[in-house]
């Protein structure tokens, strides 16, 4: 009986793990989104004041951005990715595991990206000038890429655990 309840918790934790990550997906689509408008229309700007101010408020949004993606990445660190170890039993499916794994450090390059971008814009910012080319959002605009890259790429790997857990919780399996 204890060993049934257990597994009704783990499978009860994991639909909420499931939720969280479709709606932190979410909310990261949108941040996305927002800096890459900001970080287009910021290339046609002409006057210098009105630039920097731009440029101003991209790098907070890039930095906020970069802010909820570590936020994100430590929950499935801590808490996702081991559930779904331990409750789909990782180790006997190396597909999935490595798929996690690269995941897990895949965005890291996303990082050197928003790391170049950041450094650049506190460089114009404190210098009161202009980039000298559009490399600036260039690089911003890649991470985004890189990040809805992952993103994407780990709905499509984790979320069909989810329907395995709700069929095998409708099939009454996961309380064995």
């Amino acid at each position: 009986m204890d060993d049934i309840n257990s597994k009704q918790a783990q499978a009860a934790n994991l639909i909420r793990a499931f939720h969280r990550l479709k709606s932190e997906h979410h909310c990261l689509y949108d941040a996305i989104h927002q800096v890459e408008a900001r970080a287009k229309s910021l290339n046609k700007m002409t006057q210098l004041t009105e630039y920097l101010g731009q440029l101003s408020e991209l790098r907070t949004e890039a930095l906020s951005l970069t802010r909820k993606l570590e936020h994100h990445a430590h929950w499935e660190d801590n808490e996702l990715f081991p559930q779904l170890s331990v409750y789909f039993q990782l180790p006997d499916r190396p597909d999935v595991t490595t798929s996690l794994w690269m995941l897990e450090h895949e965005h890291e390059l996303a990082d050197l990206f928003f790391g170049y971008f950041l450094n650049e814009a506190d460089a114009c910012l404190t210098q009161q000038k202009r980039a000298s080319c559009s490399s600036l959002t260039d690089q911003l605009l890649q991470a985004c890429r890189l990040v809805k890259e992952h993103l994407q790429t780990e709905e499509e790997t984790v979320l069909p655990l989810e329907a395995e857990l709700l069929t095998r919780t409708d099939q009454g399996v996961a309380l064995q």
